[in-house]
């Protein structure tokens, strides 16, 4: 997505087929997993966003504050709420990458757990933004959820090349290497997410996956 000038001075968001396309094919799987009417967009190479659903600056901040709140009602434990509004969010401007990314992170929730759907909003996230390391990490934890473990890997590794310090991307790719048997190599990761965030709503999880490595190689 880029952005553009007019003239007259006013601003135009310009999405580009690459992006069209993943938005498209998500829908259609997610329509297909829960129900609901499928988006079509235009076919064009390029297109504003007004083309796109009519998209104006207006719904470009009704979506971001949408996706804002949903973070709020997360984290205090109203998941499902938060999740109307992410998609409430993606509805307005399907091209903004954080609320699936938002979506995905609802999939992966212990309470939600549908690991196929959370890959497939993790997936949009990257194709729309693919610097963004919390989808990459969101992208290895649904690929760890569905043992797929190779390609977990590759992902976090992704996440953590993005951002040294996320958290999700050590954790996981710790996951991965567990699942597969090398604990030396888990446990460098476990113990990295641990320093990283001594303070982590994670550490319980990861100071026992952790302490299963360690026993798992002296057992060896």
């Amino acid at each position: 997505m880029s952005e553009q000038q007019d003239r007259d001075g006013k601003k135009r968001v310009f999405l580009h087929i690459g992006d069209i396309e993943a938005v498209q094919k998500a829908l259609e799987t997610i329509a297909k997993e829960e129900g609901g009417r499928v988006i079509t967009f235009t076919n064009k190479p390029m297109v504003t966003v007004r083309a796109v659903g009519k998209i104006s600056w207006i719904s470009l901040l009704r979506a971001a504050i949408a996706n804002n709140i949903g973070q709020i009602l997360y984290y205090i434990g109203r998941k499902s709420r938060a999740a109307k509004l992410y998609q409430k969010a993606i509805r307005l401007v399907p091209q903004l990458d954080m609320p699936w990314v938002n979506m995905s992170q609802y999939y992966l929730d212990p309470s939600v757990q549908k690991f196929a759907l959370a890959l497939v909003y993790a997936d949009v996230a990257i194709n729309l933004n693919p610097r963004n390391d919390i989808a990459w990490a969101n992208k290895g934890a649904a690929l760890v959820g569905l043992k797929r473990h190779e390609e977990a890997l590759e992902a976090c590794q992704k996440a953590i090349e993005l951002n040294k310090k996320n958290i999700f991307g050590w954790h996981y790719k710790g996951a991965a290497l567990m699942y597969m048997n090398k604990f030396e190599e888990a446990i460098v990761c476990f113990r990295r997410a641990l320093q990283l965030h001594p303070n982590s709503l994670q550490r319980k999880v990861i100071s026992e996956c952790l302490k299963f490595c360690e026993n798992s190689k002296k057992e060896m």
